[in-house]
């Protein structure tokens, strides 16, 4: 497995699915999400509704990181792993 096609599929499983995960959640209001632990002290400090907003916002940031790396308008991954000096 080349480099190029593990760095693809790690910025899927890391960026993306969670950005879906997150932006669904925020959008439709998952009461299994929501009630979870972890966002708890979100839902405490901000309340429901800006706690929606955040995990809507951050799921849009993830996928936007995600595609930013499966995209590379820089073309980062056709360097090589040579390094600029």
């Amino acid at each position: 497995m080349s480099a190029p096609l593990v760095v693809k599929i790690a910025a899927i499983l890391m960026f993306i699915l969670p950005g879906l995960m997150a932006l669904v959640a925020g959008l439709r209001g998952s009461r299994w999400f929501f009630e979870s632990g972890g966002v708890a002290f979100f839902k405490r400090h901000l309340g429901l509704k800006y706690t929606r907003v955040l995990y809507v916002v951050l799921g849009l940031l993830l996928i936007a990181g995600g595609l930013l790396i499966l995209l590379d308008p820089l073309q980062v991954m056709e360097a090589g792993g040579t390094r600029m000096r």
